[in-house]
């Protein structure tokens, strides 16, 4: 490996760096990756870590205000961080296309999601991937200026009411998954479709993890806000509430059973898309 899938760098002693002297990330598991799987068959790949849903700090801060840094121009520098990976092969292709890397060094990087895929890039650059990233729906974070790479999330610290399980669920999520996002709040107990777990949710979506299968860890879903258009009520179920994406015919659902939690998720969502 002589370049730095995350930000395109070159590497000197490909063979004994450990990070990369200029993004940070860390290339001990992508070597091993490498050198171990050499080719792999599309055919039977397995699904990439965090999953995409079809479907207090407590200043709101709205989704579509990210998007105002298309404007800032060049003297700004941002980062952009892949939080999960759809069609794999797909979006691949496209952004080896547009930041100029070849075919395996963007399938490397985008093996080691959740990561920075776009290091403090120009504004033509970071505009493209952006409109990659939405038409192929998928979650992401968008960082200014510096930041430390495996910092972990800011809720660490506000963890007092957070029962055992929860705790060591949230310990064990890669820290680079909350990079981009500002923590707001926690539901502990969440069922939509498909699974049930706790659900961290964020200035930037719904994450929710999975604690229904026999798996030794939480499997994570993401629904990013930039897809949606509205969150309504159930008329069948008080105890759900549906998400309306802006794409016709397209929902999802949450059913919170705690009164008080599933108040407080409706009006954030209420608030923050409106």
């Amino acid at each position: 490996m002589r370049f730095c899938p995350a930000c395109g760098n070159k590497l000197l002693q490909a063979s004994i760096v450990k990070f990369c002297s200029n993004c940070g990330q860390n290339l001990t598991g992508l070597r091993t990756t490498e050198q171990a799987s050499g080719h792999r068959d599309i055919g039977q790949e397995k699904p990439v870590f965090p999953q995409v849903m079809p479907i207090m700090d407590t200043t709101i801060v709205k989704p579509q205000e990210r998007f105002l840094l298309h404007d800032q121009g060049t003297e700004a520098c941002f980062s952009i961080v892949l939080k999960a990976c759809g069609n794999r092969e797909r979006l691949v292709s496209r952004l080896s296309t547009v930041l100029c890397r070849s075919i395996n060094a963007m399938r490397l990087a985008v093996d080691l999601v959740p990561c920075v895929i776009l290091y403090k890039s120009s504004a033509n650059t970071r505009q493209a991937v952006i409109a990659i990233l939405e038409e192929e729906q998928l979650p992401y974070g968008v960082i200014r200026g510096d930041f430390s790479l495996n910092s972990g999330p800011g809720f660490l610290g506000e963890t007092a009411g957070f029962s055992d399980e929860l705790k060591e669920l949230l310990a064990k999520t890669p820290a680079n998954l909350w990079l981009g996002d500002q923590f707001q709040f926690v539901v502990s107990e969440v069922e939509w479709e498909g699974g049930f777990g706790a659900m961290v949710v964020t200035d930037q979506g719904l994450y929710l993890a999975d604690q229904s299968s026999s798996a030794p860890a939480a499997v994570w879903s993401i629904i990013p806000f930039y897809p949606l258009a509205d969150v309504v009520r159930s008329r069948l179920d008080s105890s759900e509430i549906e998400l309306v994406y802006r794409q016709a015919g397209r929902e999802a659902w949450l059913k919170i059973e705690d009164s008080e939690q599933l108040a407080k998720v409706y009006t954030y969502l209420q608030r923050v898309l409106s």
